[in-house]
């Protein structure tokens, strides 16, 4: 019986201290009463509610709060019906519903099966024994009453903190789902570099007098994967990557465009000092290996620059047919022009 996790397992715990500190309480003004009933009965709900919060602490809330709303049940039920209701035993079940309202179990049925229940016990108990009255000073029944009554606005500014929390809490969550979802939308899952939407949103969001892009295509990829299986492309794939990740200024964008290309933009650089980047990266490349099945896999890069300039579709165009042309004559090659 799981509970939902919204790190408030302090604040529930609260609770169930407070239900016990309760019980003592009554148990200390049932021995001066002499009711050996209800002294039993107090004993045993405070070996219960010890249980609880070992249960609580042990990370299973979900079975501390199913026991304590049974235990309320039978108390309430018991105190009622040997001393009537005036003592304000009554307050305790409505304090039961409004802990309900924490929504504690993941499975609502839960919740609904014990509010249901504690209706039922409520409205039995009010036509049995409302007008039961036992032959106590009455100063017990004010002092049962104004206690129970006490408690009840206790459990509420609790359940009132419990529940702010708990706002604060799911906002933060549905922040970080955002945020989650935004990142899963705006990054490749294999290779951690950005993809096409992202370069989209970053260069028309960014500020830039002009721009230079490189289209970057992996070497005899399809036959890497042929021979040697696509667990073994996935690693090149991230190998080749981290050296991109590496080797670009921390200004630029490294996106990967699909399957085996890659595509890297500066902004306001020079065109020779792009390329001494690009060949930097061509060259790590070159001297990168993967190990598997007993052998050592190379891989090259072919590169495509366009010119500096500020229409990105046109240099993305101009890139891609030097990209191309690399492909169609040596590959591992840059082709500036």
């Amino acid at each position: 019986m799981k509970v939902k996790n919204d790190n408030l397992t302090q604040n529930l715990q609260k609770i169930l201290l407070l239900f016990l500190i309760l019980r003592i309480g009554y148990l200390l003004v049932f021995l001066v009463i002499r009711n050996e009933w209800l002294i039993s009965l107090n004993l045993a709900s405070i070996a219960i509610y010890l249980f609880t919060i070992f249960l609580s602490k042990r990370k299973l809330l979900g079975y501390a709060f199913f026991i304590l709303h049974i235990e309320i049940m039978i108390h309430t039920s018991i105190c009622i019906l040997v001393l009537g209701w005036d003592y304000g035993f009554d307050i305790a079940i409505i304090a039961l519903l409004s802990i309900i309202y924490i929504d504690i179990f993941q499975n609502k049925f839960i919740s609904y099966i014990l509010v249901f229940m504690e209706l039922m016990v409520y409205i039995t108990l009010y036509i049995i024994a409302f007008d039961n009255t036992a032959y106590y000073p009455k100063i017990y029944s004010t002092y049962f009453f104004l206690v129970n009554f006490l408690f009840f606005i206790l459990i509420l500014l609790v359940i009132s903190k419990i529940l702010n929390v708990t706002d604060a809490i799911h906002f933060l969550e549905l922040k970080k789902d955002k945020e989650k979802f935004k990142y899963m939308s705006e990054v490749d899952y294999l290779t951690g570099l950005l993809n096409k939407r992202a370069l989209k949103l970053i260069t028309d969001d960014k500020k830039y007098s002009s721009m230079i892009i490189a289209m970057c295509d992996i070497d005899n990829f399809k036959r890497i994967n042929d021979i040697y299986g696509h667990n073994i492309g996935d690693r090149v794939l991230k190998k080749i990557s981290e050296i991109f990740i590496n080797l670009a200024d921390k200004n630029d964008i490294v996106c990967r465009a699909g399957g085996e290309e890659i595509i890297v933009v500066s902004f306001d650089m020079p065109k020779n000092k792009f390329l001494l980047k690009i060949q930097n990266i061509r060259n790590e490349i070159n001297k990168s290996i993967i190990h598997a099945s007993g052998e050592n896999i190379k891989f090259t890069m072919t590169f495509g620059i366009s010119e500096c300039g500020s229409d990105q579709e046109e240099l993305i165009k101009q890139a891609d047919t030097r990209l191309y042309k690399g492909k169609q004559s040596t590959k591992n090659c840059i082709v500036v022009k």
